[in-house]
């Protein structure tokens, strides 16, 4: 819950911040649904959905989307 705590904070105080969320894995995966990242507008993060590539997914749609919410990203296409 501290990344919604700290997405709460930044919003009260202005910011736009994204929440990238683990709602299903396929086989093994480092991190388990419900695994939350904070993505900050200056690209800083809190939290982790599993490191590499789809970190570096989430941080792309996050920056893209100043504006509208995300609501799914994935690599299946």
């Amino acid at each position: 819950m501290a990344v919604h705590r700290r997405a709460a904070e930044l919003t009260d105080a202005g910011e736009t911040v994204a929440i990238a969320t683990v709602t299903d894995v396929e086989r093994s995966a480092p991190r388990e649904p419900g695994a939350t990242m904070l993505v900050r507008e200056n690209g800083d993060t809190k939290g982790t959905i599993g490191g590499g590539t789809v970190e570096a997914l989430a941080r792309e749609v996050a920056n893209a989307s100043t504006t509208a919410p995300i609501t799914s990203a994935g690599t299946n296409g």
